[in-house]
């Protein structure tokens, strides 16, 4: 359980999910009950600063000094999952960042993820690229986030929200564009299954509707 300390009046609280909890294994989230001990691991020995606050009554974490920090809840299987999702809300400047699910006996593996700065960010990271790196995610019991490389500065500052694995679409998607969309980046359709870069209709690419 979060124990929030003084009210933050100058954020706004994060969007609220509109999955149904059936679709979801929340870590941390007003909206949902099954949080699964998701706890801030001070244990790691981490570079970062770390405090557990409310945003208009909601509770969220504030992270500064950002280098990499740890979190840890019950060992899950999430591999019928399709994405893990999480708020971030940037603080000065945009902020790009990998993040690792770590599995037992599995060697660590990221995707990397970049948020706006000083607005909330939804973002939606894919269980199969994850499945692709060689995790099963079949015993995932962490959940680690570290700077994209070593020589960026540490004075990061962020607000952290709304963490949880989910099927169905995420419903950080909200708009369609007329877009070529990147050429890199994995698509899918509106049932959330991959397809290829000849698909044409309305794919998802990076968590928006692009209109191919």
């Amino acid at each position: 359980s979060v124990t929030p300390v003084e009210p933050v009046a100058t954020i706004p609280a994060a969007p609220t999910p509109s999955l149904a909890e059936s679709d979801v294994v929340s870590l941390f989230s007003d909206k949902y009950s099954n949080n699964h001990n998701f706890n801030y691991a001070v244990w790691w020995d981490q570079q970062a600063w770390q405090e557990n606050v409310q945003l208009s009554g909601n509770n969220a974490w504030h992270i500064k000094n950002f280098n990499f920090i740890g979190s840890e809840h019950d060992q899950l299987d999430v591999s019928g999952m399709e994405g893990l999702h999480m708020d971030i809300y940037p603080v000065g400047k945009d902020f790009s960042f990998n993040v690792s699910p770590i599995n037992k006996s599995e060697n660590e593996q990221f995707l990397t993820a970049t948020a706006k700065a000083n607005r909330w960010n939804r973002i939606n990271l894919p269980i199969a690229d994850y499945k692709a790196k060689g995790l099963s995610m079949t015993t995932a019991f962490q959940i680690k986030m570290t700077r994209v490389s070593d020589d960026l500065p540490t004075d990061q500052e962020f607000y952290l929200d709304n963490v949880y694995y989910y099927k169905g679409i995420p419903d950080a998607i909200k708009s369609v564009t007329v877009d070529a969309g990147n050429a890199d980046a994995p698509m899918y359709n509106l049932a959330g299954q991959r397809v290829g870069k000849n698909y044409k209709g309305i794919v998802i690419v990076n968590g928006k509707k692009i209109l191919r």
